[in-house]
């Protein structure tokens, strides 16, 4: 005899349908979600982390702002190993805003320094700050 799998439940829902439409939400669940102001799927499509940051916009180096985090995009144009103090990496970036950022890295392994090789193409996120030769993440 051969066995039949259930049909899954259909969601056809719209912005909004209440969060208790969906499997798995009770009313303790919606009461939680509700204390935090989510009472549709809308609000619930809507909802980002306390902490959310928004990685999906890119700046031009030249327009960074310190203190201000960015993601940037560019094209490494210089590499340093420096063992003064303490083993430091620093990579310089350029973008076609002609403008420069040093990435310094203090905890790298050798495959690291090796991935940035001139030219290559990479893209960074952090807040940027005043440093020696410029801006610095």
């Amino acid at each position: 005899m051969a066995r039949t799998r259930p049909a899954a439940p259909v969601l056809a829902a719209s912005g909004e349908t209440p969060v208790t439409a969906l499997p798995g939400v009770g009313p303790a669940v919606a009461a939680k979600l509700q204390a935090r102001g989510i009472g549709s799927l809308q609000d619930l499509w809507l909802h980002l982390p306390l902490r959310y940051e928004d990685r999906t916009r890119l700046s031009a180096i030249a327009a960074l702002q310190p203190g201000a985090a960015a993601q940037v995009e560019g094209r490494v144009v210089a590499v340093e190993r420096g063992f003064r103090y303490r083993p430091m990496l620093r990579v310089a970036v350029e973008d076609d805003s002609r403008g420069t950022l040093v990435l310094r890295f203090f905890h790298f392994r050798a495959a690291q320094v090796a991935q940035f090789a001139v030219g290559a193409r990479l893209r960074c996120y952090g807040t940027p700050r005043p440093g020696q030769h410029g801006l610095e993440i």
